[in-house]
C-alpha cells in the first residue's frame, strides 16, 4: 500500500513537471512590454539628440564661417578686383559700404565661403548615391498637380508673411522701436547683379543642400515628419529675422515634404521659383503698377493666396493625413530638442535677431 502511494505521488510530480515544461516561459520583455517600449523610446530619443546636436554644432560653425571669415574673404576679393581695374579702394571703405554698394558681392562671397566649408565637412553624405545621399533621385515621380499645389502653398506663405509683417510693424511702432531687418537690406541692394544672383539662384541651392539635403536627411531615420519640422525650425532661425522667420518656416515645411517624397532637385527648383518669380519679379511687377491699381492688387493677391492655400490643403487632405500617419515620429522624440548645441544655436540666433531693434528716433 505504501509503495502504491509513493508511486502515485511520483506520477503526480512527473505530471506536474511535464505540464510546467509545456507552459511557455515569458521573457522579461514579453512580461513587461511597456517597460521595453519606454526603454527603446528613450534610446531612440538619445540617438536623435546626438544626431541633432551634431548638425546644430556644424550649423553654428557654418554661421561663424559665413559671418566672420566670409566678410574678410569678400573684402579682400573686392580690393583685389578693384585694384585690377586700377580703381584703388581700401578695406575700410569696403567695410563701411558692406550694407550698401558691396552688399550683393558680400552676401554672395560669404555664402560661397560657408558652402565650401559645408561641402568639405559633409562630402561623404553629399556624394553618397544611396538612399541617405543628398542627391538621391529614386523617389516618387513628380506630377504637374503636385507641383502647382506646392507653388500655391508658397503663395499662401507669402500671404501669411504679409499679414504677420503688418502686425509686427504695428507692434514695434506702438513700442516706439524700429527694426532693421536683413530683408530690408537685401531689398535695398536688390538692384545689383550680385544680389540678384545670390537671392534668386545661389542662395536657394545652398540652403536646400544645407537644410533639406544634409540636416533633414540625417534626421529622417527618426521620422520624416520630425525631420521636416526640425529642419524647418532651424531654417527659420537661420534667417535671424523676425520678418522672414515665419515665412521661412512655412516654406520649409513645403520644401521638406517635396525633398522627402520626390527629390531635392524639385525642392531647389521650387525655392528658386519662389525667390525669383514670386519674391523678386512678382514684387517688382506689383510695385511698378500705378497707385490706384496697386491699392487693389495687393489685397487681391493677399486674399487669393490664403484661399488658394486653403483649397490645396482641402483637396490634398487625404494625402497629407496619410503622410503624417505613416511617417510620424516615435513617442517623446521631440525631447531631443533639449540637446545642448541645438539650444545654443537657437539662443545665438535669437540674440542676433534682437540686435535688429533700436529705439525709434522721433
Amino acid at each position: 500500500m505504501k509503495r502504491s502511494r509513493k508511486a502515485a505521488s511520483g506520477r503526480e510530480r512527473a505530471l506536474g513537471q511535464a505540464e510546467s515544461s509545456l507552459t511557455p516561459q515569458l521573457s522579461p520583455s514579453q512580461t513587461w512590454p511597456s517597460q521595453s517600449a519606454e526603454s527603446a523610446s528613450r534610446s531612440t530619443t538619445r540617438q536623435a539628440r546626438i544626431r541633432l546636436n551634431d548638425q546644430s554644432g556644424a550649423l553654428i560653425i557654418y554661421l561663424v564661417v559665413m559671418q566672420l571669415i566670409g566678410p574678410a574673404v569678400a573684402a579682400a576679393l573686392i580690393v583685389i578686383l578693384q585694384s585690377m581695374r586700377k580703381q584703388m579702394v581700401s578695406v575700410d571703405t569696403v567695410v563701411s559700404q558692406i550694407d550698401g554698394k558691396y552688399a550683393g558681392v558680400m552676401n554672395l562671397v560669404c555664402a560661397a565661403t560657408a558652402f565650401v566649408f559645408w561641402i568639405a565637412t559633409h562630402k561623404r553624405q553629399i556624394a553618397d548615391p544611396g538612399p541617405d545621399g543628398v542627391f538621391h533621385r529614386r523617389l516618387r515621380r513628380m506630377t504637374p498637380w503636385v507641383l502647382l499645389g506646392c507653388m500655391a502653398l508658397l503663395l499662401t506663405g507669402q500671404s501669411l508673411s504679409t499679414i504677420y509683417d503688418q502686425g509686427f510693424n504695428w507692434v514695434i511702432h506702438r513700442l516706439s522701436l524700429r527694426a532693421t531687418t536683413s530683408s530690408e537690406m537685401i531689398e535695398a541692394a536688390s538692384g545689383s547683379t550680385a544680389m540678384f544672383l545670390y537671392v534668386s539662384f545661389f542662395g536657394p541651392v545652398v540652403e536646400e543642400v544645407v537644410f533639406r539635403g544634409v540636416i533633414m536627411n540625417s534626421l529622417k531615420p527618426y521620422g520624416k515628419v520630425f525631420a521636416i519640422i526640425t529642419s524647418s525650425t532651424m531654417f527659420a532661425f537661420f534667417h535671424s529675422d523676425i520678418s522672414q522667420g515665419l515665412f521661412a518656416f512655412c516654406i520649409g515645411l513645403v520644401l521638406g515634404y517635396v525633398a522627402c517624397e520626390y527629390s531635392i532637385f524639385w525642392s531647389i527648383l521650387l525655392h528658386i521659383a519662389n525667390n525669383l518669380l514670386i519674391s523678386n519679379l512678382g514684387s517688382m511687377a506689383v510695385s511698378s503698377l500705378p497707385g490706384p491699381a496697386k491699392d487693389w492688387v495687393d489685397p487681391v493677391l493677399l486674399v487669393g493666396g490664403l484661399l488658394l492655400g486653403a483649397l490645396v490643403l482641402y483637396l490634398a487632405r487625404g494625402r497629407v493625413r496619410g503622410f503624417i500617419l505613416a511617417n510620424r515620429a516615435s513617442k517623446g522624440i521631440y525631447a531631443s530638442w533639449g540637446g545642448l548645441w541645438f539650444i545654443v544655436y537657437l539662443i545665438l540666433q535669437i540674440l542676433v535677431t534682437a540686435m535688429e531693434f533700436a529705439p525709434s528716433v522721433s
